[in-house]
């Protein structure tokens, strides 16, 4: 794709395809009720490999979308993907997947 992702194995072997399209989401502060959106990364996960997200070279590929404002929705089918929320995104620095 470009130089950013040359440290991701192919999609055969990561089982992790990057979507080229942007997308949004939309976010809520839950004590003021503000909405805004969110740039994502759409990454498409083969469903046989449920944790191919948690290989540590797509990781630091996450930390680098993080460090751009952006968040990486991981889709393992049309229905169904969670939330890859890098630590710069949560107050304990900690990774953290929402949805399922």
């Amino acid at each position: 794709m470009n130089n950013d992702t040359g440290d991701q194995s192919r999609p055969d072997r990561s089982h992790l395809v990057i979507d080229l399209m942007p997308d949004y989401i939309t976010l809520q502060n839950p004590e003021t009720g503000e909405r805004y959106e969110i740039e994502v990364v759409q990454v498409w996960c083969d469903p046989h490999y449920p944790d191919a997200h948690k290989a540590p070279q797509f990781r630091r590929y996450v930390e680098r979308r993080a460090d751009e404002g952006k968040m990486v929705l991981v889709r393992f089918n049309s229905r169904d993907a969670i939330t890859l929320l890098a630590p710069r995104w949560s107050a304990d620095s900690q990774w953290h997947e929402k949805g399922g």
